[in-house]
Order: structure tokens, then C-alpha cells, then sequence
């Protein structure tokens, strides 16, 4: 009797585990999840896009419609000279706060903790990303001065029709 119990109730898991399956929002594979979609999370999870991916968006997008946007040689090469001296900086950046990172780890693994030092390294680590988000917002700042106002209000109109002509295409 107890060997039919528990023969039933390993049936019964068994098929409970085998048809519950685990759903994750996954970004690429099929697409991105409704909030992402929405344009509310980004891709560390949190809500809001980054002031990082607005400005690649936004200097991309310039790039991209530089004929429709009437951009000059000098803006075209401006806002390129702003991206790749961001995205140089903010690599340099990065390489830095993964060096504090291992800093720090190879100074807790260590008998004795030195806390001073290892609150330096912690301290140097938060200062770089301070200074990477600083860099980010005046690169931002000097990408939103590159475009004339009479651009600015074309690069709005594109984008909105371009926005409406995507919703258009999927109903």
C-alpha cells in the first residue's frame, strides 16, 4: 500500500515537473517582452532607456537619415568624432572599473583584510562610473547642439512617422 502511495505521488510530480515549463523574458531570441517592446525596461532590467543607448540611438539615427535631415560634412563628422570619443572613453572606462573590480577581490581573499585599501579600491571603482555617466550626459548634451532647430523638428517628424508607419505595418 505505501509502495502504490508513493509509486502515485512520484507519478504525480514527475508529471507536474515535466509540463510546467519556465518562462523568462527573453530579449532577441523571439523578440523582446511587452516591456521592452513599451520601451520601459532596458537591458539591465531597469525601467528607462540608459543616457548611453539614448545617445548611440540618437547619433545613429542622425547618421542614418543624414540625406532626410540635410546634415553638413561638418555635422556628419561631429557627431562621428562625439561617438568615437565616447565609445573610446567609455571602453577605457569600463577596462578600469573591471581592473578596481578584481582589486577588490583579490584584496577580501586575502588572510587579513586590509578594509582601508579595499574601501579605496571601492571608493576609485564608484568614482570611474561617476565620471563615465558625467562623460555620457556632455557627450549627450554636445550631440543635442550639433542639429540646426529646423533639423531638430524634421529628425521629430521622421521619427514619428517612421514610429507610426512601424504600428501601421504590423496591423
Amino acid at each position: 500500500m505505501k509502495k502504490e502511495k508513493a509509486f502515485v505521488l512520484l507519478l504525480v510530480l514527475a508529471l507536474m515537473a515535466g509540463f510546467s515549463t519556465p518562462v523568462w523574458a527573453d530579449k532577441g531570441k523571439n523578440g523582446p517582452c511587452k516591456m521592452c517592446a513599451m520601451g520601459k525596461m532596458n537591458d539591465k532590467g531597469g525601467h528607462g532607456e540608459s543616457t548611453k543607448d539614448k545617445f548611440f540611438d540618437k547619433a545613429h539615427f542622425y547618421l542614418k537619415n543624414k540625406s532626410e535631415l540635410a546634415l553638413s560634412e561638418e555635422q556628419i563628422k561631429k557627431i562621428k568624432e562625439l561617438k568615437l570619443g565616447l565609445k573610446k572613453d567609455l571602453t577605457m572606462n569600463d577596462a578600469e572599473i573591471k581592473l578596481a573590480a578584481l582589486d577588490v577581490k583579490a584584496k577580501i581573499e586575502e588572510d587579513r583584510i586590509d578594509t582601508a585599501a579595499v574601501n579605496t579600491l571601492i571608493d576609485k571603482k564608484y568614482e570611474l562610473k561617476r565620471a563615465a555617466a558625467k562623460r555620457t550626459v556632455t557627450a549627450y548634451a554636445e550631440l543635442k547642439t550639433v542639429l540646426t532647430d529646423e533639423q531638430k523638428m524634421k529628425a521629430k517628424e521622421f521619427q514619428g512617422k517612421k514610429h507610426h508607419s512601424k504600428k501601421d505595418d504590423k496591423q
